[in-house]
């Protein structure tokens, strides 16, 4: 793993957002509430979830910061309701409202991995299963990456809701 320093992971999770909020402007607003299948997310479901984890891995980078080698994840189950809720009840209905939410939580996580220094991305925790992971792994895999990830997905979701009413 190439260590990088907090500016070029700070970069990184800047263009994720707005690789991310591309795919949002993309969906038809009449689509924005519909899943293509019943297996598959709606936008809005996308949407919530991508504005959750923002915060939540911004808060979990910190918190190897602060701990020595803490358990980092979603490991009590306030972590797994508040996932759950933000794709359920607590997802987004309109693209302005999804705009707005993103934003703020992106303003928030990148505040908080701003105010890492370059030697706390080396910093060690733990996952429940085991795995050791460092905060710059945290913030490539479960913050860029994911919202790459989830930037695919809505644009998949979109083309396909698109050509069922084309």
């Amino acid at each position: 793993m190439t260590h990088m320093t907090v500016a070029e992971l700070t970069s990184r999770v800047e263009e994720a957002r707005d690789l991310f909020l591309q795919a949002v402007r993309a969906v038809s607003p009449a689509d924005f509430t519909h899943a293509p299948s019943p297996e598959e997310w709606s936008a809005a479901q996308i949407a919530g979830h991508a504005i959750e984890v923002q915060t939540f891995w911004a808060t979990q980078a910190e918190r190897i910061v602060q701990r020595d080698n803490p358990l980092i994840g979603r490991v009590t189950e306030a972590d797994k309701q508040a996932r759950r809720r933000s794709f359920g009840e607590g997802a987004p209905q309109t693209i302005p409202e999804t705009v707005n939410r993103f934003a703020a939580a992106s303003v928030e996580a990148l505040r908080r991995l701003r105010a890492l220094s370059d030697a706390d991305l080396q910093r060690q925790g733990h996952h429940p299963d085991g795995r050791v992971v460092t905060a710059q792994q945290i913030i490539e895999h479960t913050i860029v990456s994911h919202l790459e990830e989830h930037a695919r997905q809505m644009e998949k979701t979109a083309a396909s809701l698109h050509s069922k009413t084309a």
